[in-house]
């Protein structure tokens, strides 16, 4: 357009100077000047807007009348298509009807894209913010066990755009829940949240492609794993990574990545890797400081987070601490059938030998849910039973996916001293209280200070009658050594 207008104008100018070199009374040819878009001018005489398409340049002798037009220069004239009346204009109002031309189009070229945006943002504000209501209410119910409501709720959020909820709804169709059973409609809906980008559906697929690495060893599925693993958003993907990161399973070793990795998922909802931060937090920063973590970060109305908070509490109040962890395990939280394990197999309510029997049964309920801290201690609980064969593979499972406390099992079952030790040091790094008390027994013989440390920090870790009775036995120390063996 600024190109068209200036040729226009430039030809007017020429022909004004043509003009001006002519004599008086010589011939001048008329020219009509064609305009590449139509302007629009407005009649003096019949006061209606006109769209022109071009201007005719004339000899000016004066009859037009124009003041601002010299004898010697040219009339531009157009036609009015209302009145028929000629329209004299000046170099000046071609300009500014071009100009205005322009501007109008500008004006409306930049309102149609403001539009566009503002329908765009908004419309994309609208559904995300639906999508997002009625996934969390579908979310919720199915926490709930509610899942007609579930099924009802994560539609909307599905018809809104969510595909995070169409995977949901594709586990509902696969297990049933609120819907009939159908596993092709799972199928097509998994495959459609996988398509879309879910990055619950994502997540999946790279567990489905561990799965397969633990049972072939194929390293293609591990790297596929490991590579969906890092394009989830889901929070439970950051928990895995965080898990392999620490154990160097498909990915370097990098204990300070897989602790930010733990914090992000965590602060993210990872609801693991929010129970795995409270007692991180109690040992090392204390009670308060992991309750205040699940605060922000935990749903209160979880039952894996009640569960978490009930056993965070009980090393401050062991009654309040037993009710919420009750009413956790009735609400059907693995986490809390795993911590009431851990309560009996380290008797910290009765500061007596501990209760393998109750202990295996929390954990095999905590296993059977899914709950891999559970299914470790439940091949531990197998060790000590003397089930080797089955206590050994349990544990392999679960340190091949990323658990490293369970190499406390493995070692525990193993002739090679150095491999045993290595596994230990492993399992006592993660501040894992048998393994602690292992390395305590491996250096009381040897180096007394290094034996008291790992005594101290296994009494911390939970086993407080054990590190107890272990000083007794080798310091020949009181009962109590590190402080109650008890929480009551």
């Amino acid at each position: 357009m600024n190109r068209d207008k200036a040729y226009i104008l430039d030809t007017i100018d020429e022909y004004r100077r043509s003009a001006s070199a002519q004599d008086t009374g010589e011939y001048f040819e008329p020219v009509f000047l064609s305009f590449p878009q139509k302007v629009t001018i407005k009649c003096p005489h019949c006061g209606k807007n006109q769209k022109i398409d071009g201007v005719t340049l004339w000899p000016n002798g004066g009859m037009m009348g124009v003041d601002d037009l010299p004898a010697d220069d040219i009339s531009i004239i157009a036609n009015c298509s209302g009145c028929g009346t000629r329209i004299a204009m000046s170099r000046n109002s071609v300009k500014k009807s071009m100009e205005a031309r322009g501007s109008m189009m500008r004006t409306l070229v930049l309102l149609v894209i403001i539009l566009a945006v503002a329908l765009g943002v908004g419309g994309f504000t609208l559904f995300k913010v639906q999508s997002e209501k009625y996934f969390r209410e579908g979310s919720t119910a199915l926490r709930s066990q509610q899942y007609e409501q579930a099924v009802e709720a994560l539609t909307k959020a599905s018809d809104w755009g969510s595909a995070d909820a169409l995977y949901l709804l594709s586990e509902c169709y696969r297990s049933g829940n609120g819907v009939s059973a159908d596993e092709a409609m799972a199928d097509e809906l998994f495959a459609k949240a996988l398509e879309k980008g879910s990055g619950y559906a994502v997540y999946d697929q790279a567990m489905k492609n561990f799965d397969t690495y633990i049972e072939t060893a194929d390293q293609t599925a591990l790297n596929d794993c490991i590579e969906g693993l890092q394009e989830s958003d889901a929070p439970d993907a950051k928990y895995q990574l965080s898990l392999l990161t620490r154990s160097g399973i498909g990915v370097k070793v990098d204990t300070e990545q897989a602790d930010s990795l733990l914090r992000e998922a965590a602060e993210a909802g990872s609801v693991d890797a929010l129970c795995d931060m409270a007692q991180v937090l109690m040992y090392e920063q204390g009670a308060q400081t992991a309750l205040d973590f699940l605060y922000d970060y935990g749903d209160p109305d979880d039952p894996d987070i009640m569960a978490a908070e009930g056993y965070v509490r009980l090393f401050s109040d062991s009654s309040s601490g037993t009710t919420l962890l009750n009413q956790a395990a009735e609400a059907g939280s693995s986490w809390a059938n795993y911590y009431w394990g851990e309560i009996y197999y380290n008797s910290l309510l009765t500061g007596t030998s501990r209760d393998v029997d109750t202990a295996q049964s929390y954990f095999q309920a905590a296993s059977d849910a899914g709950n891999y801290r559970g299914r470790y201690e439940l091949a531990l609980c197998l060790s000590v039973r003397g089930d080797t064969e089955n206590a050994v593979a349990m544990a392999t499972e679960c340190y091949n996916r990323g658990y490293g406390e369970a190499g406390c099992v493995i070692a525990g079952n193993m002739s090679d001293d150095t491999k045993k030790l290595d596994y230990m040091n492993q399992a006592a790094d993660l501040n894992y209280a048998p393994a602690e008390v292992w390395m305590a027994w491996y250096y009381h013989d040897k180096d007394q200070g290094k034996c008291e440390t790992y005594l101290q920090r296994a009494y911390l870790h939970g086993a407080r009658y054990e590190a107890n009775a272990a000083a007794q036995d080798y310091f020949d120390t009181g009962i109590d050594y590190f402080g109650s063996s008890t929480l009551n």
